[in-house]
């Protein structure tokens, strides 16, 4: 209970921060003295912020309703404070004037209307309308004998000195932003008037400009200040250090690519910021100037319309083929755009951004309605073409150029393809440099004389043979060379003879792989070796980088796959005539001189070994 009654008592008013308001101030100055009365109205007994500061103007007297004051209170900060009670106070302020060249009056709450009365100073912070700032900067005229006068006044602060930045971003619209940064230490108030750049116009509000300079007005403990401006369009600005010694200036300019900068006057200090990004920096001294030549680049006509990508899908049957083309646009402005589509072709539907639209040919002509930004178009359409021996992908015209153009054709498995051609970056057959590599090794095998094969029959052999695993097909080379090795020799010539034979035997069961390739030619699909591109021997895949208008076409010459097993049939009936006079041969070769050599009789054995002793000794 104590605790909730504490927190009560001790509650801070719901008017916070608005409890009081300074209605009216009135402020006489002049050599000797400093007066200031307020008219403070309060609806909260709270404390009330006086314009008083320490170390720069503080008053030796204040009076609350004609009588002295007794709430007063100074922070740390140097900010002196009164307890007003509820109600509307009449307080007056006097001291004496600080012996400085020039001081500044705090308003922590500012004044609704300020009335100025000096003498011998000269009062910055008061506007039309009798609005002030949030401070008042006093500086003492010169009048009489200035040596004397500056014997009499102290300086126990630094001057103002700033440092004062100018940005131009000069993008579609011209903008300004300029950056005020306090270089001396930040125990005084700072009084400036930065003039304005020719076609600039303040756009921060809060900031006052006067006869196109505008009041700069920093606190104490203020490090900075900024304000953005608009800049009017021009083809010369001309920037100039002012000559004084208040400020030094630095200058950058942030232009985009629309618009060409030449530059004359003092050299760049900087030519990148610090992300690598170009931002040419000037550093001038007071009275040095740069000129901005700002001009606008001419347009070359160009293209508004983007293909980035094509992929055009082939399907053909027997009578008829399903075609589907898809296109990736990027437009910059809005309007239409015709392609031309095959003769014969009939348009089954168009989509945009998977959005079907009613679009209509004339003729082989397709109008595409197209919109700015990026869209994914689909064409659908059926042509009465099947399939032939030497088929090529339709002709479209897209009336412009691309890149990543690519084609899929998809082929039924009744087919035997021999050849394909199209964009380098495609499928190839590659059975035919098998082919080739075939022939050399027939001639080879030709010339060994042992064996009843001729070169013809090797060939026609290992063709047959490439439709099964390469292991399998030279165990069969290897069998048959073994078999008329073994037949030019006579059993005493061979070392190992009985191992010899089970090898035979064993590869002779091995060699049965011959009716697996049998079965695999007339059964199974044609292995031509088809790779490239992710392609296999019913989808065949080709891409191109850069395509000019019309589309890239592809060429695959293919069979019915009947041929593949008629072709096959006839190497199978040859295959099993010529095994019925190889397997002869053979039998003769594994049987010349003896199958199998016995053990000799013990004392045989015991014999030669003497024998061999007595020949060694």
């Amino acid at each position: 209970m104590l605790d909730a009654l504490q927190k009560r008592i001790l509650r801070e008013p719901d008017c916070l921060p608005g409890c009081a308001q300074i209605s009216e101030m009135q402020l006489a100055i002049n050599a000797r003295s400093l007066t200031i009365e307020l008219q403070v109205h309060a609806q909260q007994a709270v404390a009330v912020p006086l314009p008083a500061q320490y170390r720069q103007w503080f008053p030796g007297r204040v009076l609350v309703d004609d009588e002295i004051a007794e709430g007063l209170f100074r922070g740390r900060d140097g900010k002196l404070w009164l307890y007003a009670g509820k109600g509307i106070h009449h307080i007056v302020l006097s001291g004496r004037v600080p012996p400085l060249k020039n001081f500044f009056l705090p308003l922590p709450l500012k004044p609704h209307r300020v009335a100025i009365s000096s003498q011998g100073w000269l009062v910055e912070g008061v506007h039309e309308h009798q609005v002030a700032d949030r401070q008042l900067q006093f500086t003492r005229k010169n009048a009489g004998n200035k040596s004397q006068a500056a014997a009499e006044i102290e300086q126990d602060a630094l001057p103002p000195f700033v440092q004062l930045e100018r940005t131009l971003q000069l993008g579609v619209d011209w903008r300004l932003v300029t950056r005020v940064r306090r270089i001396t230490p930040a125990d005084s108030a700072i009084a400036l008037e930065i003039p304005l750049l020719p076609g600039e116009s303040v756009l921060t509000p809060g900031v006052r400009v006067e006869r196109d300079k505008v009041l700069v007005n920093m606190l104490p403990r203020q490090t900075q200040m900024l304000w953005h401006s608009s800049l009017q369009k021009q083809e010369k600005i001309d920037l100039q250090a002012a000559d004084t010694d208040l400020w030094a200036e630095t200058w950058r300019v942030d232009a985009s690519p629309i618009w060409h900068l030449r530059t004359s006057g003092i050299a760049v200090v900087h030519h990148q910021d610090r992300q690598g990004r170009w931002l040419p920096e000037w550093r001038p001294w007071p009275g040095e100037k740069v000129s901005l030549t700002i001009t606008r680049p001419e347009g070359v006509p160009g293209q508004t319309l983007t293909l980035d990508k094509s992929r055009l899908h082939i399907q053909p049957g027997r009578r008829a083929m399903q075609v589907t083309l898809v296109l990736y646009l990027r437009s910059s402005q809005g309007g239409q755009h015709a392609i031309t589509l095959p003769e014969k072709a009939e348009l089954q539907a168009v989509k945009i951004d998977g959005i079907s639209q009613p679009v209509r040919m004339k003729g082989r002509q397709l109008t595409l309605p197209v919109k700015p930004g990026r869209q994914e178009v689909s064409i659908v359409w059926r042509q009465t073409q099947g399939i032939e021996n030497f088929f090529k992908t339709p002709q479209v015209d897209l009336h412009m150029p691309g890149v990543n153009s690519q084609i899929n054709l998809t082929l039924g498995e009744d087919r035997w393809i021999l050849f394909t051609a199209g964009p380098r970056f495609g499928p190839a057959v590659l059975f035919w440099g098998v082919l080739a590599i075939l022939v050399v090794m027939a001639i080879a095998l030709g010339r060994i004389h042992f064996t009843p094969l001729r070169t013809w029959q090797w060939l026609l052999l290992l063709i047959g043979l490439s439709q099964i695993p390469m292991a399998g097909a030279l165990l069969v080379v290897a069998w048959l060379v073994a078999l008329g090795a073994r037949g030019t020799k006579n059993p005493g010539e061979i070392r190992y003879f009985n191992a010899a034979q089970i090898a035979l035997g064993v590869s002779t069961l091995a060699a049965l792989l011959l009716f697996l390739a049998i079965k695999q030619g007339l059964l199974g699909a044609p292995d031509m070796q088809i790779t490239g591109n992710q392609s296999s021997a019913f989808n065949l895949n080709w891409y191109q980088d850069r395509i000019a208008a019309e589309l890239p076409r592809a060429t695959v010459v293919s069979v019915p796959l009947l041929y593949y097993r008629l072709a096959m049939l006839a190497w199978s009936l040859w295959l099993a005539a010529a095994l019925l006079n190889w397997l002869q041969w053979g039998w003769g070769c594994f049987a010349r001189g003896d199958l199998w050599r016995r053990s000799a009789p013990k004392e045989k054995r015991q014999r030669s070994l003497l024998v061999k002793k007595k020949e060694t000794e």
